[in-house]
């Protein structure tokens, strides 16, 4: 299964996976999940997960900045693998609930297919 960002590279690896799957709608749907978003970062601030973005960059949460700096603003304070941690941290803390549905479904299929039901 193949996960995409939706900035340009991302569109670029889907195409490449669509390729490969001769453009196969339902296999489409079971090996390809493209994020509604540029990158795993606005995914998750868009997704509840703002406040863990406004911690780590150490920036109140109604500050007029942008979400595109915020994020940048966090990573600089610490680094992408820390900030991906810090969030699945706060994940686990809020429970499932808190995990966005796309990913639910896209690790429900991984599972399923990791359970043989895969070519």
């Amino acid at each position: 299964h193949v996960l995409v960002d939706g900035d340009e590279a991302g569109k670029k690896y889907a195409a490449t996976v669509r390729s490969l799957l001769n453009n196969d709608r339902e296999e489409e749907r079971e090996h390809l999940t493209a994020l509604p978003a540029l990158d795993m970062e606005h995914f998750m601030y868009r997704q509840g997960f703002a406040d863990v973005f406004h911690r780590v960059a150490q920036l109140p949460p109604n500050v007029p900045m942008n979400t595109r700096k915020i994020i940048a603003k966090a990573i600089h304070r610490s680094s992408k693998p820390d900030l991906a941690i810090e969030v699945a941290m706060e994940a686990g803390r809020r429970g499932i609930d808190a995990v966005p549905p796309l990913f639910r479904k896209m690790f429900s299929r991984v599972v399923w297919l990791a359970r043989g039901r895969a070519d």
